[in-house]
């Protein structure tokens, strides 16, 4: 995960210098206007470079270690066969899912440099629509040692994967209305401006943390009766192996 931190970090460095360029470009008054084709792709290019960088680096080590690296390097950190096997079992099955992960990543990255506001309501939209459902259901779900791991990867791995295409919809949501002229603008903040006059947050804004946070704390307590649940998951699994 670090790697693709890495490169979440270039992009949104990148493609916000390039943001803010554009709409200096446009006019720092403008709010609804149109975005070129040619605009657009200087705009998303680091974060389409950095999923090009992520898929060369993450395919080739998901073989590899999905081959041939994972379960010697379990057993020589366990000792323990039994333990090698479960690690080996887990890594076949999930972490294909951390492909969709790195990529993700990257293309939420132009939703945060661009319009944070809607990078929020797809976070929320993907907690909402996906893992607060399943983290009711595995509280009521009666786990036993063949059904405990096909859960957990539903849960952790089923959201990375729902993410990715929540993701690609809103990007291409934003990318539509960049194209047609149907979005609505930010104000612009230059920086030496900011530092001159710094503006007052706006109610909404406060209104959004607020729900975001409320949420937040919402499925925090439902993750924690989840992984009280968990603690029974190992030991199921060592059985079941």
């Amino acid at each position: 995960m670090v790697p693709v931190q890495a490169l979440e970090t270039t992009s949104l460095t990148f493609t916000s210098h390039a943001w803010g360029k554009w709409r200096k470009t446009i006019g720092v008054e403008s709010r609804r206007t149109k975005c070129s084709q040619e605009d657009l792709l200087k705009i998303v290019r680091p974060a389409l470079a950095s999923v090009v960088i992520a898929l060369l680096v993450e395919i080739p080590l998901c073989i590899l270690l999905g081959l041939f690296g994972c379960r010697p390097f379990a057993y020589y950190l366990s000792g323990s066969r039994a333990v090698s096997e479960i690690t080996a079992h887990m890594w076949r099955t999930i972490d294909w899912c951390y492909l969709f992960y790195a990529v993700s990543t990257q293309l939420a990255a132009i939703l945060l440099a661009t319009r944070p506001r809607w990078y929020l309501y797809q976070s929320l939209a993907s907690n909402i629509l996906y893992a607060l459902p399943w983290a009711i259901v595995c509280q009521v779900a009666n786990l036993s040692a063949k059904n405990a791991w096909t859960y957990h990867s539903l849960v952790f791995g089923g959201s990375l994967v729902f993410s990715f295409f929540a993701i690609v919809v809103i990007d291409g949501l934003w990318a539509w209305c960049l194209l047609t002229g149907r979005v609505y603008l930010e104000t612009f903040r230059d920086s030496e401006e900011n530092q001159l006059r710094p503006s007052k947050p706006s109610s909404s804004l406060w209104g959004l943390s607020a729900i975001r946070i409320c949420g937040v704390t919402f499925l925090d307590l439902l993750s924690w009766g989840w992984c009280k649940r968990q603690q029974l998951l190992v030991s199921r699994l060592a059985v079941y192996f």
